[in-house]
Order: C-alpha cells, then structure tokens, then sequence
C-alpha cells in the first residue's frame, strides 16, 4: 500500500525537510509531494495543496514533533490534534505488535491508558515528557511530539509512523476518521482542548486553587483533586477534566471532556456526540476566568 499513498509533506518551520522526506522514501512511499515554499500558516496551504492533489494525508515535521491533517467526511480537510493522532498511532502501533509500554503527560488524553490496558501493555502517566523511561514503545506530548518505537523525539520517525498508518486504513471506510469513531465506540468519545491563559504571576492562582478547588465544573460536582508535579488536576463525577499547569508567567489549561457513545452508533449518532462534547468544553472553557480568577 505504501506506493499507492499521496502524501503532501511540510517543514512546520516553513522550509522543507530533507530528513523527514529521506525517512518516508526508505520506508517505501514514494508519492510525496513537498510544500514548495514557507508561509504563514504551513499547514494550512499544505491541506490545500493536498486537495487539490487529491491526497490521502498531509504530513508535517521539524527534528522533533510532527503534525498530520486528513480528508474528514464531517469536516473536510483539517488538522489532527495532538490528541487525536496520538490515540490513533498508539492504537496503531499496540495493534501491529508493539516493544514496550505507553507512556503520555497528565496534559494529554486519558484515552492511551485506555487503550494500553486494552491491549495489556503498561501505561504511565507523567507530570513531563517521558522520552528518556526504560522499556517505552511509545509516547507522546500535547506540543505534538512523539516517541515510537526505539526512536527518541524524532519527528521524521513519527511521520514514516503516520504514514503507515494511513497505509493501513487504506480501503477502510472513512480512513483515519473511521479509525477515531471505532475508538469512541469502544471508550466513549474524548474531546479535549488546551487554553493558554495569560497572567503576570501563576504562583498565587495555582496556590489558590490547590488551597480552594472549585465545587463543580460545568454543573458537575468536582470527585477528585490531584497533584502531578507542578499540575493540578480535578475531575468531576461527570469525568470531566481540568489540568492546570504554570507555563512561563502564565498558566495553560487542558480540558477534557467524555462523551458516552453507544458500541453500534452510526455516523451520524458520533457526529452529534462531537457536537455535545464541544459544546460542553466551551462551558467549561467559559468558567476558566472565575475558577483562575
């Protein structure tokens, strides 16, 4: 399959990038058509470099992270989160045979673990990026870099990764889409966001939060508080997810939403549930400025 696959490949810096385009041609794809310039938002005129070459993926990397965008049947062309290709590689890799466990950060989504104990491997959940743990097959990190196999933040290795999978799912209904939607009828459906928030000092609002955590969250009683490493994280009887980080000066919040979704719901039933699960970030988005106040 892997002479058959288009991909449409980017240096995230805005210049190509020899290594990445090496890796991808040693591992047998040959159709990959390079973004021929930088710009302002690289990503986005490879997707439309990509449907106008009718592509199957775009692919784009620096030395150390990788980001891929697809062909989405609800959506059109759009970028994968972090999250997104993350559980998709994971679930790829612990499925062809995997040497090792699975390792992510308290700022990524609970779905590896998920996906680990599926397949009996070990999972760790980390306060930092976990590339150095011994015995890793696999990780990854909410700026998109990723860890497979024996390579170490390689984000050349991570494209030839994404590639295969796509390779994989070539023939399968919905690709990669079809892919996320077999995972959320499995585990429910995961939507996440990060929110930079912006302040002078984080010391005395992460103090305060960890002294005073809010009740609830979204209209849901707040069941767990828990710190990892300088985070703080709370969850709430719906599951629901809050992640609260200094980052700089200021602080990052990750968010993280499951949505249930019936084992047989069609297409049609998931692309509502993606609908409710963004709505209820966005009212969890919105009580951001009172719990941080």
């Amino acid at each position: 399959m892997t002479e058959t696959l288009r991909i449409v490949h980017a240096g995230l810096d805005g210049a190509p990038e020899p290594p990445a385009l090496e890796a991808l041609a040693r591992a047998g794809f040959t159709d990959v058509i390079g973004l021929p310039g930088p710009g302002a938002d690289v990503v986005l005129a490879a997707m439309a470099l990509a449907k106008a070459a009718t592509a199957d993926i775009v692919i784009a990397t620096d030395p150390v992270r990788c980001v891929a965008a697809i062909p989405d049947p609800r959506r059109g062309w759009r970028r994968l989160s972090a999250d997104e290709l993350g559980v998709a590689l994971g679930e790829d890799l612990a499925t062809t045979g995997l040497g090792g466990g699975m390792a992510s950060t308290v700022m990524c989504s609970r779905e590896l673990g998920v996906i680990a104990a599926e397949h009996g491997l070990p999972y760790t959940l980390t306060p930092r990026a976990p590339w150095g743990e011994d015995g890793l097959g696999y990780a990854y990190d909410e700026t998109g870099r990723y860890r497979c196999g024996n390579f170490d933040l390689d984000g050349p290795a991570a494209a030839v990764a994404v590639a295969r999978l796509v390779a994989r799912l070539t023939g399968r209904r919905w690709g990669v889409t079809g892919l996320l939607d077999d995972l959320a009828r499995r585990h429910g459906l995961y939507a996440t966001s990060r929110i930079a928030y912006p302040t002078s000092d984080g010391a005395p609002i992460m103090a305060a939060l960890r002294a005073r955590p809010p009740d609830e969250l979204a209209g849901s009683p707040v069941a767990r508080v828990a710190g990892l490493g300088e985070a703080l994280e709370l969850e709430t009887a719906r599951h629901d997810r809050l992640v609260v980080l200094p980052a700089g000066g200021g602080l990052e919040c990750y968010l993280e939403v499951i949505r249930p979704v019936e084992p047989k719901a069609g297409f049609d039933d998931l692309t509502e549930a993606h609908t409710a699960a963004n709505t209820r970030l966005v009212r969890l988005t919105a009580e951001l400025p009172a719990i941080l106040e």
